[in-house]
């Protein structure tokens, strides 16, 4: 990988899992790098989703130990997570109490990328 960003693995994923299961993987890292993510509103016919769910989170386990962080995604223009060292096979998995209203979507790089 070069300095450059690179998308997750599997691309943009509607979140489908809620947070009682083990989630669904959203990346396998083919190189290790560090890890920013992003969500919006899922959209139907081009209408943007309404969020019915008051405290909307998302569940983010990475790696062989399953680190687990639970983020709260209240503002969807910023990175709700950021600089999270995935090391080359590990997977990163996803859950959310919003399921099928959010999307999550990323970028790895080499060295930690700060949002401006």
């Amino acid at each position: 990988m070069s300095d450059a960003k690179i998308a997750l693995s599997e691309g943009c994923t509607v979140l489908t899992h809620v947070l009682t299961t083990v989630g669904q993987r959203i990346h396998r890292a083919e190189e290790s790098g560090f890890v920013a993510l992003y969500t919006k509103l899922t959209s139907y016919d081009g209408q943007v989703t309404h969020m019915d769910q008051e405290n909307p989170c998302i569940r983010i386990q990475v790696g062989v130990n399953m680190n687990t962080f639970l983020c709260r995604v209240d503002d969807m223009k910023v990175a709700f997570l950021e600089h999270v060292h995935v090391k080359q096979g590990e997977e990163i998995w996803a859950a959310t109490n919003c399921p099928t209203k959010l999307i999550v979507y990323g970028v790895v790089a080499l060295q930690p990328q700060h949002t401006p």
